[in-house]
């Protein structure tokens, strides 16, 4: 048995489900030329409210390293950007070192904290700082 070709009518349906298509296809190109922008502000924004932070602000994975340090971080500790990048900061004095393995455990866990402690700069101060911690 062979199939028959398609009747004008057939083809007609076809067409108009073919048009359907594409219009669907150009909208959900067009909402995601739209979220891709969004993105792109939102990373912009992001960039310049962490960059221009009058706080310094280290950014840590999960397993302790350094993933960004904003220019604060780098004035106020003295340690280059490159000098940080993908390495834990050890700069907590040995009388700090409890109090900073309970926070980052429970920062880990997902709580916030807000505590007094001391921290080392790169020519060995000791500076008195008001620490924010929360997961990212």
């Amino acid at each position: 048995m062979e199939d028959k070709p398609p009747n004008r009518d057939q083809l007609r349906a076809e067409l108009a489900l073919l048009r359907r298509q594409l219009a669907e296809a150009r909208e959900a190109a067009a909402r995601q030329r739209h979220t891709e922008e969004a993105l792109r502000e939102s990373e912009v924004r992001y960039r310049l409210l962490f960059e221009t932070s009058p706080d310094a602000v280290v950014l840590y994975d999960s397993d302790g390293r350094v993933l960004h340090v904003n220019q604060a971080f780098v004035d106020t500790y003295g340690w280059s950007r490159g000098e940080w990048q993908g390495r834990r900061i050890d700069f907590v004095p040995p009388e700090e070192q409890e109090k900073a393995s309970q926070v980052i455990a429970a920062t880990l866990a997902g709580q916030k904290s807000e505590f007094e402690t001391r921290r080392l700069t790169k020519d060995g101060r000791l500076l008195d700082v008001h620490l924010s911690v929360a997961p990212f």
